[in-house]
């Protein structure tokens, strides 16, 4: 196991994560939660850590995965690479690993209904199904004497791109949802956290994030049962994306396929929407500007209840996850009470920052676990472009 930890992480580029010590066991779970007050199951990963002396329960690390696609086949628990994967790094550092799926990407079992897409950055079901999760794991492995118990006040949250923005919302709801947790420090890596401003950025300026913004809003129709597009998502030529969209998320694992080709905003949102960017209206091209609220964490109506430190690592030229869109709603949540300390890596682009920041991520939870004094300068500190090979 540790030859194909290692392998791993040279593939991945994580070669500078330190601390691969343990061997590992993994185990794809189905578990029970909701979506919209109604029943529901998900799917993940757990991985725990074996041949630990006698220490006590161990520090649950949730880890909320990037964009794989929006739907069953897409999940990484059904990977079988991918799901052991990322369970058995982390986990190797000595952490227990719950690492879902995202609700509505079903790994194992009874499949979900022909034709689903996931909630794709919806914060309610991304948030709640995190947090079931970690119930059903510590749950599992109290029932397990072989298996050491996870500590339910010494939970980590980590995750990257899409994952980041569930960290965000999943520490959010956690004093109102899963209070029996305690969340003691966030970690999340180019983090898309205002989808009303990144909306606003992708519907005006042709980038990246003008096409993965056309998934989320896509996403949230469909979870909000809002019926057809054509009110801010075109259906012409070249691309027809309100009626082909859908079908195609459904069906594939990369945005780019369902994207393939077109060049510009007026392909895919139309006049009226790019009129109410271009007019600072968009907050009020209902319903969208509310559903884009409730998905930024700054700005849904949740109050917020706790004081976690967030770490919170940017690439300087990311137009995925727009960095100077962040680095606002950073200043924000600063504003507001937020304890975030920010890494912007000099000249990264959207995934090699994330893997950039990785191994900080780790030094930086085990400073928190340990109690050691956090430098003040560092809390909502300068979010300067640095070189993050010195890290």
């Amino acid at each position: 196991m540790r030859e194909f930890i290692l392998a791993t992480l040279s593939d991945m580029g994580y070669d500078k994560l330190e601390g691969i010590e343990h061997p590992v066991r993994n185990f794809a779970y189905r578990y029970s939660t909701q979506d919209k007050g109604a029943p529901a199951e998900a799917t993940g990963m757990v991985g725990i850590p074996v041949g630990l002396e006698d220490q006590g329960p161990l520090p649950v690390l949730l880890w909320l995965h990037p964009t794989t696609g929006f739907s069953d086949d897409c999940a990484p628990s059904g990977d079988p690479l991918l799901g052991p994967g990322q369970s058995s790094i982390l986990a190797s550092l000595g952490y227990i690993v719950v690492a879902p799926d995202f609700i509505g990407m079903i790994g194992l079992g009874e499949p979900s209904p022909t034709g689903t897409i996931h909630p794709y950055m919806v914060a309610q079901p991304t948030a709640l199904a995190s947090l079931d999760a970690v119930r059903a794991a510590l749950k599992y492995l109290a029932e397990d004497p072989d298996l050491p118990d996870g500590d339910p006040s010494r939970v980590i949250l980590w995750g990257g791109s899409q994952g980041g923005h569930a960290c965000f919302m999943t520490e959010r709801y956690q004093p109102h949802y899963a209070p029996e947790l305690d969340i003691m420090a966030v970690a999340a890596a180019i983090p898309g956290t205002d989808l009303l401003a990144q909306a606003e950025y992708g519907i005006s300026t042709w980038s990246d994030t003008s096409q993965l913004l056309a998934a989320v809003i896509i996403a949230h129709n469909a979870w909000f049962d809002l019926g057809e597009l054509p009110e801010i998502l075109t259906d012409q030529a070249p691309g027809y994306i309100a009626s082909t969209a859908p079908g195609l998320m459904a069906s594939q694992c990369s945005a780019g396929d369902v994207y393939s080709g077109l060049e510009g905003v007026d392909e895919v949102y139309t006049e009226a929407v790019r009129a109410a960017v271009a007019t600072g209206t968009f907050d009020d091209f209902s319903p969208w500007g509310c559903y884009l609220r409730e998905s930024s964490a700054d700005r849904m109506s949740i109050p917020r209840l706790s004081d976690t430190p967030f770490l919170a690592t940017f690439g300087e030229k990311d137009e995925l996850s727009h960095t100077p869109t962040e680095l606002a709603a950073m200043a924000r949540y600063c504003a507001n009470g937020y304890r975030i300390e920010q890494v912007n890596c000099a000249d990264m682009m959207h995934a090699e920052a994330g893997t950039a920041t990785l191994h900080y991520m780790h030094k930086w939870t085990q400073a928190r676990l340990a109690g050691e004094p956090w430098a003040e300068d560092r809390i909502c500190g300068s979010a300067d472009p640095m070189n993050c090979d010195e890290l």
